[in-house]
């Protein structure tokens, strides 16, 4: 992040993120699909620590405790939501 910058680094992660969520599509094998998730979750650890270091910036030193836990508890949702339609499709 030091060297790129939070932002550029953010912009660059999300992008490569969302493209290899779109390349789940074209898998046919599991070496490939295997490869695929490990590039994933690559992207999606970069992501993550970046989000937090912004929204870290972004919220007042008076409300840190609070803004921080509302926005650990909004990314645990968005997974659970997103698997609860997996599941229950």
């Amino acid at each position: 992040m030091e060297m790129f910058g939070k932002r550029n680094t953010l912009l660059i992660s999300e992008l490569l993120f969302c493209l290899s969520s779109i390349l789940y599509i074209f898998i046919d094998s599991l070496t490939l699909l295997l490869s695929l998730r490990f590039f994933h979750g690559i992207w999606f650890s970069i992501v993550t620590t970046v989000l937090i270091t912004v929204v870290n910036d972004i919220i007042p030193d008076s409300r840190k405790g609070a803004g921080l836990g509302y926005f650990a508890l909004s990314m645990n949702l968005a997974v659970v939501f997103g698997q609860w339609n997996i599941i229950f499709r």
